[in-house]
């Protein structure tokens, strides 16, 4: 929201153009507060559902729900499908004939339909 009222979409916050015409859009927005259950994505305008983090699909606008992933303890969980090439994707992705794992080990074990 610019500080004359107007409200303009996030992505052009600091875009160069001036769209709010008074200045405002170039400062910084508090980043938004997420539930307990949601992932706050890193530019602090949106957030994502928690478990949507490192899934494999950048769901984030700015695609930071898929960084550091490698460090997250809960990457690999029991609650996930774990892919061979390392990658650990949601289990509601497995076996519905798309390469989610990107190395297709998400699909091999299907069966296929008669």
């Amino acid at each position: 929201m610019c500080s004359n009222g107007r409200c303009i979409p996030g992505a052009w916050q600091c875009d160069g153009l001036p769209d709010c015409f008074d200045d405002s859009e170039k400062k910084p927005k508090a980043k938004s507060k997420c539930g307990a259950t949601f992932f706050p994505c890193t530019s602090g305008i949106h957030c994502i559902i928690g478990r949507f983090r490192c899934n494999g699909f950048e769901d984030c606008p700015d695609g930071s729900d898929e960084e550091n992933c490698t460090a997250n303890p809960l990457l690999c969980s029991t609650a996930r499908f774990h892919c061979k090439n390392g990658l650990c994707i949601d289990k509601s992705f497995v076996c519905d004939s798309q390469n989610n794992c990107q190395d297709n080990s998400d699909e091999e074990s299907c069966e296929s339909p008669q």
